[in-house]
């Protein structure tokens, strides 16, 4: 057995140095590989982040076994990163013993913002209890204002630390991703208030993070927010932002994300180009020098209350042309996994088909509308999101 296990160390060394098809050589080993993967993890003093990352990222019905025994035995930090790949896949066994270390007080703090991703994966409304439990926690209350809760947590920041603050963004992904919103409008106040509300060293990865969920959730003033991190907010918080302005694809993202091309940092300038491409369909990678010309002349042609992508206002037939193209496509399927709240990777997976072909049919199903954006069967309209709160 252990030259068995042996046998896969190459590849193992492959993956956690990350290179190229290394995943896909997982990917295809099945069980043998992922069993592997385990002993290596298990036997190994290190943290083996780049292994664990591989487990859920390779998780497939051939290893969910594999995955469940090592989930049953493991260590409690390898159960929490198994038990997500599991939730990946839909696999219902890991629920109840995941809610459990969701709320038990005892909990690590890292262990309980993997189990709350975990729930969020599952895709079983029936956890929306563990998780709104936990909210409340954070809030100190049942949910109401939870723009005025979230302020009065920001206020005893000094007693508490970042945490909580971290734990509400986790919860307001997991949550969304199950078709409920209600912490939007908190997410929405982090970004707004900024990495100063925050002040601790820790500031700029929670606003970061906090940027970021807004691909996965919306709530009024949504649009100033965003902007304001785009005007002053720390790198990571300013890369973070780009891809839910371009979610939102109105004018007045399309603004933000144009400013954000002169940005100093160079990884954030590149982006937003590449994010402007996608909202607008013109390219300016090679030819930035023209992108404020250009706009100026375009910007009238816009509207504030809709949704573009390509220059055109956004809708199925616009999105199934998307995804039968060649440049984008893993950008298109992210965004239709966010609209549809599809595990496209996972129902490829289970179907034996290619992703492309899921997100063919569920945006047949979407009810897209050019004056709202769609998040986890959701629909937002665009005119509340671009004012400000």
């Amino acid at each position: 057995m252990e030259e068995a296990l042996e046998a896969f160390d190459p590849l193992l060394d492959r993956v956690r140095d990350e290179e190229d098809d290394a995943l896909d050589a997982l990917r295809d080993a099945g069980a043998a590989g992922a069993t592997a993967v385990v002993a290596a993890i298990l036997a190994s003093d290190d943290d083996e982040e780049e292994l664990l990352a591989a487990l859920v990222e390779v998780a497939s019905p051939s290893i969910a076994d594999v995955l469940y025994a090592a989930f049953e035995s493991g260590p409690g930090e390898l159960q929490t990163r198994v038990a997500g790949a599991l939730a990946r896949l839909g696999d219902s066994r890991v629920s109840a013993r995941i809610c459990s270390v969701a709320l038990d007080p005892k909990t690590w703090s890292t262990r309980r913002r993997q189990a709350v991703d975990a729930l969020g994966d599952l895709g079983d409304t029936a956890v929306l209890g563990t998780l709104e439990k936990l909210a409340e926690r954070v809030l100190g209350d049942a949910l109401g204002d939870v723009a005025e809760q979230t302020r009065q947590v920001l206020s005893q920041r000094g007693e508490h630390g970042v945490d909580p603050l971290y734990l509400l963004v986790r919860l307001a992904i997991a949550m969304a991703k199950l078709g409920d919103h209600r912490l939007a409008s908190g997410v929405v106040t982090l970004v707004s208030m900024g990495e100063a509300s925050i002040a601790r060293e820790e500031a700029p990865v929670v606003h970061a993070y906090a940027a970021a969920a807004l691909a996965h959730t919306a709530g009024p003033g949504m649009l100033p927010a965003l902007e304001g991190v785009i005007r002053t907010g720390g790198v990571e918080a300013r890369y973070r932002a780009l891809f839910p302005l371009s979610l939102l694809g109105t004018r007045g993202a399309i603004d933000a994300l144009a400013h954000a091309t002169e940005d100093s940092h160079h990884l954030v300038a590149q982006s937003a180009l590449a994010h402007v491409g996608r909202v607008t369909g013109e390219r300016f990678e090679e030819r930035r020098g023209e992108l404020a010309g250009w706009w100026k002349r375009s910007r009238s042609t816009y509207r504030e209350d809709v949704c573009y992508r390509r220059g055109q206002p956004i809708c199925a037939p616009l999105l199934r042309d998307l995804l039968h193209g060649r440049a984008s496509v893993d950008e298109v399927l992210n965004e239709v996994c966010i609209m549809s709240g599809l595990d496209l990777r996972r129902e490829a997976v289970r179907e034996g088909i290619a992703p492309q072909q899921v997100a063919l049919r569920a945006v047949a199903s979407l009810e897209l509308r050019p004056h709202s954006v769609l998040k986890y069967g959701k629909t937002f309209d665009l005119g509340v999101l671009v004012r400000e709160a």
